[in-house]
């Protein structure tokens, strides 16, 4: 899922833009940068919510994981569904202190 903040944002995980966590979970938390000498800042934190993909059997299925789907079969699902299979909330991000160079 990285592959649109790089080519968007310009955000890698080289320069410290990008940050991958697995947490087994389909969701994605967005931030600006904060200031220097922040430690907590605003994001945005979007998911796939099975409570919405329940109206996309397919989709939930192979979300769920309960049925084996190609992608072939999903991705279009995912497409026409739009925003009405996402969740989001803002939350305080936790910014990690840097090492002066």
């Amino acid at each position: 899922m990285p592959d649109p903040f790089q080519i968007l944002a310009g955000a890698t995980i080289g320069n410290n833009g990008l940050k991958i966590v697995n947490l087994g979970k389909m969701a994605v938390t967005v931030n600006k940068q904060a200031p220097e000498g922040v430690h907590s800042i605003k994001g945005v934190r979007i998911i796939l919510d099975p409570e919405k993909t329940k109206y996309y059997p397919k989709l939930h299925a192979w979300f769920l994981n309960t049925e084996k789907l190609p992608h072939t079969e999903v991705v279009p699902i995912l497409l026409d569904a739009g925003e009405k299979v996402y969740s989001w909330k803002f939350m305080d991000v936790e910014v990690p202190v840097r090492k002066k160079k």
